[in-house]
């Protein structure tokens, strides 16, 4: 990085920053997959419900808010129309964790405890079940095996809101061309950050060519690159002074709210690093999770039945 003159202050916070531990860098990137709100425009118009926010804001749109919105989109019948869809994307533990306020979402800062389990991080797992089996308006996870997946059902119109990151938008643009569709912030509670999935590549210690590998890694985040990734939509380069290329490439295209999507990028958390993270997530996700969402444990009793087991995991060794 200093051999090629990179400036941090030429890309987002929250992509410059993900690779750090104990500050210091351990991978480069391509971009970033913002997460928000899909939605679908028609639906809420037909059923005369307000459009949500295309601006993030630092109040409005909250949990209770979202929660109505879903009751008013949801129709009985076969299949019907489900309100939203939020437990099936990963990004949910984090946003929603810490949206309802959570200091750190699933880990903590020193990547050693394994906060998920704590109140605000289990109620906000709770909430996201209880959208299902409490207020049904989200669909369980057999319907949506059913009905193949909830990309599908955004598709054909069974459902009205899901969580998602901007890789949906080229699914929704090849596969329903004229589904007028939009995007809104993640809804809060405590305060509304989003997060973001980022591509990551790392050179191995020991590496025969480091140097060619690290010209190769900081390719990604030049000129030549940013326009392909803006070109195929693939991701949203890395480097803030292409955002106005990206929004551009999409005028006339469903989302309108292109410029809500790359101002995402100002308002991201992202999970605290570990030393294992991959062997945390195999505990407390899989069947765990999986018996949260088909209320058959609580998130409190679900999270708090691995915390052990997660957090020697993480644990220094």
């Amino acid at each position: 990085m200093k051999t090629s003159a990179v400036k941090k202050a030429d890309f987002y916070d929250a992509i410059i920053n993900f690779p750090l531990y104990d500050n210091k860098t351990y991978s480069w990137f391509l971009g970033i997959n913002p997460r928000l709100i899909y939605y679908n425009v028609q639906l809420l118009k037909k059923n005369g419900v307000n459009l949500p926010p295309a601006k993030w804001e630092k109040s409005g749109w909250t949990f209770d808010d979202f929660l109505d919105t879903a009751r008013r989109l949801t129709q009985q019948g076969s299949p019907g129309v489900y309100g939203a869809a939020v437990y099936d994307d990963t990004g949910n533990e984090q946003t929603f964790s810490v949206n309802n306020g959570s200091p750190t979402g699933i880990f903590s800062k020193d990547g050693r405890k394994f906060t998920l389990a704590d109140p605000p991080g289990h109620e906000a797992m709770q909430w996201i079940a209880d959208l299902t089996h409490k207020h049904r308006v989200q669909p369980t996870r057999q319907v949506t095996s059913d009905l193949k997946g909830t990309d599908d059902m955004f598709l054909n119109q069974q459902l009205a809101m899901r969580f998602s990151s901007t890789g949906f938008i080229n699914r929704i643009r090849r596969d329903a061309p004229t589904l007028e569709f939009d995007v809104t912030p993640v809804p809060m509670k405590a305060k509304r950050l989003g997060e973001g999935s980022i591509q990551t590549y790392a050179l191995a210690v020991g590496a025969k060519s480091p140097d060619n590998g690290w010209r190769l890694l900081h390719f990604f985040t030049e000129q030549e690159s940013a326009r392909t990734f803006i070109d195929t939509g693939y991701v949203i380069p890395a480097k803030k002074t292409f955002a106005k290329d990206y929004i551009a490439a999409a005028k006339g295209k469903h989302p309108a709210n292109m410029e809500l999507v790359v101002d995402a990028l100002n308002y991201q958390t992202q999970p605290h690093q570990t030393l294992d993270t991959p062997a945390a997530r195999r505990l407390y996700r899989g069947k765990n999770l999986e018996e949260i969402w088909d209320g058959l444990v609580t998130a409190k009793d679900g999270l708090t039945r691995v915390r052990a087991q997660v957090e020697e995991a993480i644990g220094p060794k």
